[in-house]
């Protein structure tokens, strides 16, 4: 891992969380720092936040969504081949 720095700050413990579970996907994916992706990924997993019921009333299903950007993040970290 490359540098980690904690920052703090006040904020609601759903966001602590969140930010939590966002370097807990990140880690996991190998990645070195906590992107944007990260945190929209973790914020899918959570049913009961208010970006989740919005995809719901919607039509969309949050589990879909993070299906498609997982595969999305896994094909952006593959190595090109620069043979063609």
């Amino acid at each position: 891992m490359t540098n980690r720095i904690s920052i703090t700050f006040a904020c609601a413990p759903n966001l602590a969380s969140l930010l939590g579970s966002a370097d807990e996907i990140a880690t996991a994916g190998g990645a070195e720092r906590i992107g944007t992706e990260h945190v929209f990924l973790a914020l899918l997993r959570d049913v009961g936040a208010i970006p989740v019921a919005e995809l719901r009333a919607q039509g969309l299903d949050a589990a879909d969504v993070l299906d498609r950007l997982l595969q999305l993040i896994a094909r952006a970290q593959q190595p090109t081949n620069s043979s063609n």
